[in-house]
């Protein structure tokens, strides 16, 4: 199919042209705007393929009534460790999404994870499932808000200012004795 587009991703709080050019690469939508300039977002199928696997999570927790009586949903670590590889590649360009992964991170207490080779094993050899604690699903909410609002940033950020190394004409102060 044709690579480029004439849709860019949504960007918060913005509004892009869709006369514009973008182009999918390595499954980020890489993106040219005369306003925006270069930036980069996920292309609309891993959007929705994102919504879905978080939707399907969600589907998994208990009622708040019976998390007050404490029940806990459980899930086989490779499989949440196949949400976190995608949440991981999609941070890439959701603003502060690595900071709201370490709740679910936490649920890996006593595994060893090989993210490089897609391996999860007990350290103590025991293998079962993950209990899926409150801040999985804080961290579960806060990215099924995320992926509809926010999943496009700049390639280059913009200048904060300009710094300047000044000296100071007192440095023979530490030579004055008292």
């Amino acid at each position: 199919g044709d690579i480029w587009s004439t849709e860019p991703p949504r960007q918060a709080n913005t509004q892009a042209s869709t006369s514009d050019q973008s182009q999918e690469f390595l499954g980020f939508l890489m993106i040219n705007d005369p306003i925006l300039g270069q930036s980069v977002g996920l292309t609309a199928s891993r959007e929705r393929r994102l919504t879905q696997m978080i939707e399907e999570w969600e589907a998994r927790r208990p009622t708040a009534e019976a998390e007050l009586g404490g029940a806990r949903a459980r899930a086989d670590p490779k499989d949440l460790a196949s949400l976190l590889g995608h949440l991981v590649f999609a941070s890439e360009v959701v603003p502060e999404g690595r900071i709201y992964m370490q709740g679910m991170l936490r649920q890996f207490a006593g595994l060893e994870v090989d993210w490089m080779h897609g391996r999860v094993r007990a350290k103590a050899g025991l293998w079962g499932q993950v209990e899926l604690t409150p801040s999985f699903w804080r961290d579960l909410a806060w990215w099924s808000s995320a992926i509809g609002s926010a999943q496009c940033k700049p390639m280059q950020p913009k200048a904060a200012g300009e710094a300047a190394v000044t000296g100071t004409d007192a440095s023979d102060l530490s030579l004055i004795h008292i």
